[in-house]
C-alpha cells in the first residue's frame, strides 16, 4: 500500500505529472488546517433583516464595555450591527453617501467608529454602542481611501488632492487637523512612490504605505516631525488589489500584479506559487475594489473573498494557512468577509436546528459541533460575510459544502529510480483516511497514457464500512480524487497500486 500525501495544499499552476509529493490539483471546500483538512460550511443567515443595498465592507469592533459591535458599509449607507440587529445609522443630513467603486475603510477610536470613503467627508459615531447617527469628522479633515490607527494619530493614505499623499490629525484628537508642532498633526507626500497609494497598514510596529508598485515604511518619532519615512524601502513590488492587504502578527500580507506577498517589514517574500497563475489570471480586474480579506483566528487562516471572469460580485475564496503555508478554494458566494463573536449557541437554539445538519439521522444523534468546540462558548469568533443572495449578515457555519481533493499525478516511470518508463500502474482501491465521516466519501481514479492525452475518470465508488473504495483503473499517469461530506479532517490518502505489465 502506498500512501499519498496531500499536505502541500491546492497547486494547480503546475503540471499535474511534474508536482512535488502533496501537491493537489484540485483542493476544494476544505480548510487547510493545520494538521489536516477539515470540512468548510456554507452561509447561515445571522442577521433579522436585510440590507437596502450592496455592503462593501464589514468590520467588528470591541467596546470599552467589552461588548463587540460591528460596522457595515454599503454603496449608499452605514450600518451599525448590535447582535442580529442591523440599523441604519448613515448621517440625518447630506443624502446618500457616494462611494460609488470605493470601499469603506474603518477604524476605532476608543468607543468611536471613523468611516472614509474618498467620495464624502470623514464620517464617525462617537458611540459604538447604541443607534446614534454618523455625522461629519470635526475639524478640516481630508477625503481619503485609506485609514490607520497608529500611536495615537489617526491617518488617511490617498487623498482626494493627491494619490500619493497621507495626512494626520493631532495626537489623540482625530478632529484635529492643523498643522502643528505641538499636537503633530501633518502630512506627507511621496512623489516618487511607484503609482497610486493602495493601502496602508502596520507592519511590526511600523507603517507600511503600500503603492501600487513600491512599499515606503514610517517610524513613530515624535516632535517635531512625528513620524520619518524611508521612501520606496521596497521597489518593484507593490499590492495591485487594495482589498487583498491584511496585517497578522509581524507580517502584512497583499497580493501584487503579479504574485501573491507577505513583508515582515524588511523582506517581501512571494508565497503564492503554485496557485498565483491561477488565482490572479482569473480575477475580474473591473471589480478589484469587491476583493476583501479577514483573518479566521480560530483556525490561524487567511480568507480572501474575490470575483472570477464575469463575476460582478466574490464568487470565490483563497483560504491560505500562513503558518503551514499551504492554499485551498473555496466556493462560497458573497459581497464580502466579516468576522463576528456571537453569543454562545446550544442545540435547540433558534436558527441552529441541530437535525438540519445530518438530514439522513433522523434520530438526531449528530451534533452540528463537537461538544468541545467553541461555538458554545460566549463571545466566539466565527467566520462570516454578507451573503449575496439576501443582503443579509451570515455566519459561515451552516451546512458542509461538499469537499474535493484531487491528487498530482502518479507515475510508473522514475528516471530518479530507474524504474522502467513502459510499465503500467494498475490501482485496485483506495483508502482516504478521513476522521469522523457521516456521509458518503466517493471516490474515483484519474488515468491517462501519454502526457498529451485528456483525463479519463473510472466511475464513482463509495468507501466502505472498511474504510476502502474499491475502484480499479489503470494507466501510465495515474491521479486519485475524493469527495467529502461532514468529517472531521481528512489527512492523506492510502492506494493499493501494482505495476501490471507493459505497454
Amino acid at each position: 500500500m502506498i500512501t499519498i500525501p496531500i499536505d502541500r495544499g491546492w497547486m494547480p499552476d503546475l503540471i499535474p505529472f511534474g508536482m512535488p509529493p502533496g501537491a493537489l490539483i484540485k483542493a476544494e471546500n476544505l480548510l487547510p488546517l493545520d494538521e489536516y483538512y477539515g470540512k468548510a460550511q456554507d452561509k447561515k443567515a445571522y442577521s433579522a433583516a436585510a440590507l437596502a443595498e450592496e455592503p462593501q465592507n464589514a468590520v467588528e469592533y470591541k467596546a470599552n464595555s467589552g461588548v463587540y459591535y460591528g460596522a457595515i458599509g454599503t454603496t449608499l449607507k452605514l450600518y451599525h450591527l448590535s447582535s442580529t440587529t442591523a440599523t441604519d445609522v448613515s448621517r440625518a443630513a447630506g443624502g446618500a453617501y457616494s462611494t460609488g467603486d470605493n470601499v469603506w475603510s474603518f477604524e476605532q477610536f476608543g468607543d468611536w467608529v471613523i468611516a472614509t470613503n474618498y467620495g464624502d467627508v470623514i464620517q464617525v459615531k462617537k458611540d459604538m454602542t447604541d443607534t446614534s447617527k454618523f455625522v461629519a469628522l470635526g475639524g478640516t479633515p481630508p477625503q481619503g481611501k485609506y485609514s490607520l490607527l497608529h500611536k495615537g494619530h489617526y491617518i488617511v493614505a490617498n487623498l482626494s488632492t493627491n494619490p500619493r499623499k497621507i495626512q494626520w490629525a493631532g495626537l489623540e484628537d482625530p478632529e484635529s487637523w492643523t498643522q502643528s508642532i505641538s499636537t503633530g498633526a501633518d502630512s506627507q507626500v511621496f512623489p516618487d512612490g511607484k503609482g497610486d497609494i493602495t493601502g496602508i497598514d502596520l507592519v511590526n510596529g511600523i507603517i507600511a504605505v503600500i503603492h501600487e508598485s513600491s512599499i515606503t515604511t514610517g517610524q513613530y518619532t515624535g516632535a517635531p516631525y512625528t513620524f520619518s519615512f524611508q521612501h520606496n524601502r521596497i521597489k518593484n513590488i507593490g499590492c495591485y488589489v487594495p482589498g487583498s492587504l491584511i496585517s497578522i502578527g509581524h507580517l502584512l500580507f497583499f497580493w501584487g500584479e503579479d504574485d501573491i506577498y507577505q513583508f515582515d517589514g524588511q523582506t517581501v517574500t512571494p508565497i503564492g506559487f503554485g496557485v498565483r497563475n491561477n488565482v490572479i489570471d482569473s480575477l475580474n480586474v473591473a471589480k478589484l475594489h469587491k476583493v476583501t480579506a479577514k483573518h479566521d483566528v480560530a483556525n490561524g487562516i487567511i480568507w480572501w473573498s474575490y470575483p472570477t471572469g464575469a463575476n460582478t460580485i466574490p464568487n470565490k475564496v483563497l483560504a491560505y494557512n500562513y503558518k503551514f503555508k499551504r492554499f485551498t478554494q473555496l466556493d462560497i458566494p458573497m459581497y464580502c468577509l466579516m468576522g463576528l463573536h456571537t453569543g454562545a449557541i446550544d442545540m435547540d437554539s433558534s436558527g441552529y436546528d441541530w437535525m438540519e445538519y445530518n438530514a439522513a439521522d433522523p434520530t438526531g444523534t449528530v451534533m452540528p459541533y463537537n461538544m468541545d468546540n467553541r461555538a458554545y462558548q460566549a463571545n466566539t469568533f466565527i467566520m462570516s460575510c454578507l451573503d449575496s443572495s439576501d443582503l443579509k449578515v451570515a455566519t459561515l457555519n451552516g451546512n458542509t459544502l461538499t469537499g474535493l481533493i484531487e491528487t498530482g499525478e502518479a507515475k510508473s516511470h522514475d528516471k530518479a529510480t530507474g524504474d522502467d518508463d513502459d510499465y503500467v500502474l494498475m490501482v485496485t482501491r483506495v483508502r482516504p483516511r478521513i476522521q469522523d465521516y457521516i456521509t458518503d466519501v466517493g471516490v474515483r481514479i484519474g488515468y491517462r497514457w501519454e502526457e498529451n492525452d485528456g483525463v479519463s475518470y473510472s466511475s464513482s465508488r463509495t468507501v466502505g464500512s472498511n474504510g476502502y473504495a474499491d475502484v480499479r483503473a489503470s494507466g501510465r499517469y495515474l491521479r486519485v480524487e475524493v469527495t467529502t461530506g461532514d468529517h472531521s479532517g481528512i489527512k492523506d490518502i492510502q492506494v493499493d497500486a501494482i505495476k501490471r505489465g507493459r505497454r
